[in-house]
């Protein structure tokens, strides 16, 4: 697992294969996750621990780009 994102009463989770929707509240598919498996990195974002490559300013806000390209929110 990759990432995970809040989307309503839905999740987004992130895997190396292809994204899933899955219904349920973030902080209950955060809580199914090892404690020292990641970070929550935003209100709606959790990220695994070895997805983070560069940490970036992007106007007045913060982003980190991952492994797969893909930018994520920092707050």
């Amino acid at each position: 697992m990759r990432a995970i994102q809040a989307q309503n009463q839905y999740v987004e989770v992130e895997t190396p294969e292809k994204l899933h929707l899955l219904r349920m509240p973030f902080h209950s598919a955060i809580a199914l996750l090892p404690r020292d498996a990641g970070h929550r990195i935003h209100r709606s974002w959790w990220l695994a621990n070895d997805m983070p490559v560069t940490l970036y300013r992007k106007g007045q806000n913060h982003e980190v780009l991952g492994k797969s390209g893909r930018a994520y929110p920092v707050s």
